[in-house]
């Protein structure tokens, strides 16, 4: 929630515990769920404070360390791991270069 990219069904997956989350929604398991929103809870207020942190006294490196985060989730949520580059992947990999390309070229008008 903090980070782009980066939800908490986001999270529940890396951590493998989406689908007990969901289960207990579905089940009101009303116990469980309140866990989960302390822990959602202090969470957010710790990495908040801990980024700010970062942020005001190692801002660049700060960026690099969470940009490092964002690509090494990749290899979890790569949904081609087993299987040969098809229309989808090439697709996939389409957007992506030309999400970097208007990426670049609206960092390069807002510096003039």
């Amino acid at each position: 929630m903090i980070l782009p990219g980066i939800s908490g069904s986001f999270i529940l997956v890396i951590l493998g515990a989406y689908a007990v989350v969901i289960k207990a929604v579905a089940e009101l398991d009303f116990l469980r769920l309140g866990a989960v929103g302390i822990g959602c809870a202090l969470g957010l207020l710790l990495f908040s404070r801990a980024l700010d942190g970062l942020f005001r006294k190692y801002r660049e490196m700060a960026v690099a360390l969470l940009s490092g985060f964002l690509l090494g989730s990749l290899r979890k949520l790569w949904p081609w791991q087993d299987g040969p580059i098809d229309d989808q992947w090439l697709a996939a990999t389409g957007c992506a270069l030309i999400g970097a390309a208007v990426l670049w070229i609206l960092t390069a008008l807002s510096r003039r």
